[in-house]
Order: C-alpha cells, then sequence, then structure tokens
C-alpha cells in the first residue's frame, strides 16, 4: 500500500540520515519514482521528502546539542550536514537560536 511504502522511505532517511542521500535514494528504497514519492509525502505528512530529511536531521542534532558536549562542526557532519554555515543558519531558523545558544538554554532546563 501507498503508507507502507511511505514507512520504508521514512524508514530509510531514519537509518541514514547522516549519509549524502537525495530524492532518487529515499524513491529507490520504496521501489516508486521521485514523483511517487513527493506525492507520498505531501499526502500524508505536507512535506517534501527532502525537507522531512532536513527536519529529522535538525532533530537529532538538537537532541546530540543537549545531551553531548559534542563540537558543533562534529555535531553538524554527524548528522549529514557537510557545510557547518549551512547547518547554522537553518538551525537557526528552524530553533531560533544558534546551536551555541541552543545548546546554552538547554542546560538552564
Amino acid at each position: 500500500s501507498s503508507q507502507a511504502r511511505l514507512q520504508l522511505m521514512m524508514q530509510f532517511i531514519h537509518l541514514n540520515y547522516s549519509q549524502n542521500i537525495s530524492l532518487d535514494d529515499i524513491a529507490r528504497e520504496a521501489m516508486v519514482s521521485k514523483s511517487t514519492a513527493l506525492n507520498l509525502f505531501r499526502k500524508y505528512l505536507h512535506i517534501t521528502p527532502v525537507n522531512y530529511l532536513i527536519n529529522y536531521r535538525l532533530k537529532q542534532a538538537s537532541q546530540l546539542l543537549s545531551k553531548t558536549e559534542k563540537k558543533i562542526h562534529l555535531i553538524s557532519s554527524e548528522t549529514g550536514f557537510h557545510n557547518v554555515e549551512y547547518f547554522c543558519k537553518i538551525f537557526k531558523k528552524r530553533y531560533n537560536f544558534t546551536p551555541t545558544e541552543y545548546r546554552e538554554q538547554k542546560h538552564f532546563l
């Protein structure tokens, strides 16, 4: 079913988010075309597969920031962002804090 295919693609993202993965890779995992992958994500999650991947990476990064003392550049590459400036920019856009500010906020909670 289409929901089972979506589950396969989401699971693939959860297991491989730290790697360089493309829409092609995500679609291939469920043996669907790129347009079918896009349509399934949009229909059920209201987001594109690539944005789902980015959000998942950001969520993993936020957990590492609050639970570890790892350096920002290390967290960035471990979560699949191979450009620290880009990571910091989209992290701030998503959480309204830079990674460093986010970590500091979490330490006071």
